[in-house]
């Protein structure tokens, strides 16, 4: 019944913003359980209107395709579809207005720009069907891990656009009671006061979920346990975003708060992966996307994706610059969108070694601090000079740094005959402006 009247109010805030988020959300909804094969044809069909159209609105398009010798009629198949040249940032960069469709008008879209976490800030574009799209996407996802419309939630928030300009309206502000969501920003988070003011909701609220940056989150749970507080009744889940969720995170936040169900998405292109209820894997919302992987270092492989709903600014075979691990499989939940097994950071989260070796910091000092991972608070992975990493630890107060002899031995062994590292015991670690902390940093900002 609840689920009855908060798809009403969907309804009604689509037909007041001129939106289409319920259609796309119940199409997600049908499509949950489709045949894998009737899901390719869906795609193909998509892809197929799709590059037609860029090749006949876009100059960006119309020039890529035809210096590669490609007409949108030669591609008759999926695996056609994967000799298109990918789209970089550095395209986006350098020529992201003549990706605009001229029957759009740039002024009358959706713009924002991307965090900046790559080194290589963007701005993107997006008409009201892909932002529609996008939105079901993140609903459809957060279905996944049972979060249904109108289950209450406690929002932790950073990126500023949304905050100062989304926020503070009357609209959104009557949007988030009706839907039940208690929001913080997080783009200042300071401990002390603030912590308690959210542990005191979360103490009071029974059940719902809590939504947000994987950081915050963590640091919420990392106060309530260095404060002995303990809800009575846990969320029903916590939905985590926008940062990589290491496995200390996950143990703390399901200690203190709820189990966790991560996502993988971007400001480009909304809601890509979910966890479902078995959290095996991420679900790739395979009816709004193509989900490429190609192969790239130890294992890793580098994410190509499309945006089959974006005609404003299409994104086509788009290289985001994120990596993830494990081969595309299938999920006991029900749901037969594939799934792939983690995220595993950014391209730019890799260094070159003096001896011409790929470092990927995250990928081997999570396993080497395993068993060390209850005294750390918080970690950083820093290049401070051509020759020289530091790694940053901020433990738990009143832990010992008794176990760190045994760390920079492991750590040296990483780097033995290349390159400098050090292992360092800080106060705190900063967060950026968006709330955002970075677990690798390049000071000397040369990345990969």
């Amino acid at each position: 019944m609840r689920t009855a009247l908060y798809t009403g109010l969907r309804f009604l805030e689509d037909a007041a913003k001129g939106e289409s988020v319920t259609k796309h959300l119940l199409r997600l909804r049908r499509m949950k359980q489709a045949d894998p094969e009737q899901i390719r044809d869906f795609q193909f069909k998509a892809m197929k209107k799709l590059i037609a159209y860029a090749y006949d609105n876009t100059v960006f398009y119309k020039q890529r395709f035809d210096k590669q010798g490609i007409h949108p009629e030669d591609i008759q198949s999926l695996d056609d579809f994967a000799q298109l040249k990918p789209v970089t940032r550095k395209d986006i960069q350098d020529h992201g207005i003549d990706i605009i469709s001229r029957e759009f008008r740039k002024e009358k879209l959706l713009t924002g720009q991307s965090s900046g976490s790559t080194g290589e800030p963007i701005v993107f574009y997006h008409d009201k069907q892909a932002y529609s799209a996008g939105r079901a996407a993140v609903l459809a996802g957060w279905e996944l891990a049972g979060k249904k419309l109108g289950d209450k939630v406690i929002t932790l928030w950073g990126n500023r656009d949304t905050i100062e300009h989304e926020w503070s309206t009357l609209g959104s502000q009557l949007k988030a009671k009706l839907h039940r969501d208690r929001r913080f920003p997080v783009d200042r988070f300071i401990e002390g006061r603030y912590f308690r003011e959210i542990l005191e909701v979360m103490t009071t609220q029974r059940g719902g979920f809590v939504f947000g940056y994987t950081q915050p989150i963590y640091m919420i749970a990392c106060s309530a346990r260095e404060q002995n507080i303990e809800l009575e009744q846990k969320f029903d889940g916590v939905l985590t975003t926008a940062e990589k969720l290491l496995p200390n995170h996950r143990s703390m936040i399901e200690e203190v708060l709820g189990p966790v169900y991560d996502s993988y998405g971007s400001r480009e292109i909304l809601g890509k992966a979910y966890q479902c209820r078995e959290r095996k894997g991420y679900h790739i919302v395979e009816p709004n996307l193509i989900f490429e992987a190609e192969d790239f270092r130890n294992g890793t492989k580098e994410v190509i994706v499309t945006d089959l709903w974006n005609y404003a600014w299409p994104l086509i075979r788009y290289k985001i610059g994120d990596l993830i691990a494990g081969d595309f499989r299938a999920c006991e939940c029900g749901c037969t969108w594939k799934t792939f097994d983690t995220v595993v950071g950014r391209v730019n989260e890799l260094f070159v070694l003096p001896d011409g070796g790929i470092l990927n910091p995250m990928f081997w000092v999570v396993s080497d601090l395993m068993k060390h991972l209850f005294a750390v608070k918080q970690m950083q992975f820093a290049k401070v000079a051509e020759n020289k990493f530091v790694f940053r630890l901020q433990l738990f107060e009143g832990q010992n740094a008794s176990f760190l002899d045994d760390f920079r031995e492991a750590v040296s062994t990483h780097f033995k005959g290349v390159s400098e590292v050090d292992v360092e015991i800080v106060d705190a670690l900063p967060v950026g402006p968006s709330g955002k902390h970075k677990s690798v940093v390049d000071e000397t900002t040369h990345f990969l």
